[in-house]
């Protein structure tokens, strides 16, 4: 035990302080691995039976501990791994012929088959040379790495309460990660696939998650303050009670996210895909959702005060009567769909037909066809034609007519004009008496 407390203060001193401080603040990370034997030979180091989860903890001041299983482990040696380019330093001791022996070696690649580990190694210092075999158990400590390169390269996928201030996992693939309560803070996860994640409480504070997706990710009650998160897919997602003041989410896809409760306040939604969110007692203040699809989103009373929404599409969406702020939203005028516009149209409509009532001829012209009409008819068929009403009225003024256009023509008209027309023919006999006329004439001759 003295010689493993030994081991772990010099694993833990000043070299792995600055290399923690270099990588921006976050915590470094020891290994530890035990084995039920082992052997150096030469620059091959193996360890026999070795356990299949490898234990790590924090340098200090940071007090964090957990186990890698050991098969993920040795990935850190893949390519683009934490170890490829920059192999870690490690303590191998055990008792060999009763004696304690410990040497240090430059971990240059490991494999594992089954329960024995096989390092590639080199020695460092001034150790122990020469060959030897374990009596009994073997122990490996191992130089830090970060837990932001172990959770970028996949080999620790539960980082849980971690200190990952600042940590650089742009485009990491890092599905179904578990972030809780981690500490994220001005972290790069642009282009980074979190779908189905779980940041429930975590501290985005800062966070770049432009273009990450974010499908189905839990982030209930999750800071994600002042955030750059342009183009982010949120899909699905749960953002119960998180805090987004501030936030810029041009273009962001948030179709069926569930928001109840979040803070909105003054964030930047302009062209947001909000299509079916819930965004029940959501605090959007002076946010600008102006462009943004809310068609069938939920916003039972959700407080939209001095909120944009010039050009938005709102679409089928619930809970309108109990948004409050509603007299003061922006542009409303300009948007689609809002609730209560399709109410008004019937009263304007309703409204174009009495003022079309303030003209009179049009209330004269619906009564003509009741029994004024004959009335109406009388008074205007006088004043285009005199005939119409002749023929109307029968056929006593005829004879009256016929008597004022006999004396206007000759005697040979009157022959002329009774054959054409038969109806005329019985006037012009009782004109005969005036026949005779002529004939005194003759009998002059």
């Amino acid at each position: 035990m003295a010689v493993v407390g030994g081991l772990l203060l010099a694993g833990c001193g000043s070299d792995s302080n600055t290399e923690s401080e270099s990588a921006g603040g976050e915590p470094s990370l020891l290994y530890v691995q035990d084995a039920d034997g082992g052997t150096l030979d030469g620059d091959q180091l193996t360890m026999v039976e070795v356990s299949p989860n490898t234990g790590w903890f924090t340098d200090r001041p940071d007090r964090e501990a957990g186990q890698i299983a050991t098969a993920d482990f040795v990935t850190l040696w893949d390519e683009g791994g934490t170890f490829s380019e920059d192999p870690p330093n490690a303590d191998f001791t055990c008792q060999t012929d009763g004696d304690t022996v410990n040497v240090v070696v430059e971990l240059k690649s490991a494999v594992v088959n089954g329960r024995t580990l096989t390092y590639n190694v080199a020695r460092i210092g001034d150790t122990r040379a020469g060959d030897f075999d374990c009596d009994s158990n073997a122990h490996l400590f191992i130089d830090n790495s970060t837990q932001c390169a172990e959770l970028r390269n996949g080999s620790q996928t539960d980082m849980r309460t971690a200190n990952l201030t600042g940590c650089n996992l742009e485009y990491a693939k890092l599905p179904g990660v578990l972030l809780n309560s981690t500490n994220l803070t001005n972290a790069n996860l642009s282009g980074a696939d979190l779908s189905g994640a779980d940041l429930n409480s975590a501290n985005l504070t800062g966070a770049n998650l432009s273009g990450a997706n974010l499908t189905g990710a839990n982030l209930d009650r999750a800071i994600m303050t002042v955030a750059p998160l342009n183009s982010t897919i949120l899909k699905n997602a749960t953002l119960n009670g998180a805090d987004l003041q501030g936030s810029t989410r041009n273009s962001m896809y948030l179709e069926y996210a569930t928001l109840t409760g979040a803070n909105l306040k003054n964030v930047d939604l302009i062209g947001a895909n909000l299509t079916g969110a819930n965004l029940t007692g959501a605090i959007v203040e002076y946010a600008n959702l102006s462009k943004a699809n809310l068609e069938y989103a939920t916003l039972t009373v959700a407080n939209l005060t001095e909120t944009y929404l010039t050009n938005a599409n709102l679409t089928g969406v619930t809970g309108w009567d109990s948004v409050q702020g509603k007299n003061s939203i922006k542009g409303l005028d300009t948007a689609t769909g809002v609730p209560g516009l399709s109410d008004a149209a019937p009263d304007t409509a309703t409204a174009e037909p009495s003022s079309s009532k303030t003209p009179t001829p049009a209330p004269t012209s619906t009564p003509a066809p009741s029994t004024p009409a004959p009335s109406a008819s009388e008074s205007s068929t006088p004043a285009p034609s005199t005939p119409a009403p002749s023929a109307s009225e029968s056929s006593t003024p005829a004879p009256s007519a016929s008597e004022s256009s006999t004396p206007a023509p000759t005697t040979p008209a009157p022959a002329s004009s009774p054959e054409p027309s038969t109806p005329e023919a019985p006037t012009p006999e009782p004109s005969t008496p005036e026949a005779p006329t002529p004939e005194p004439s003759t009998s002059g001759t």
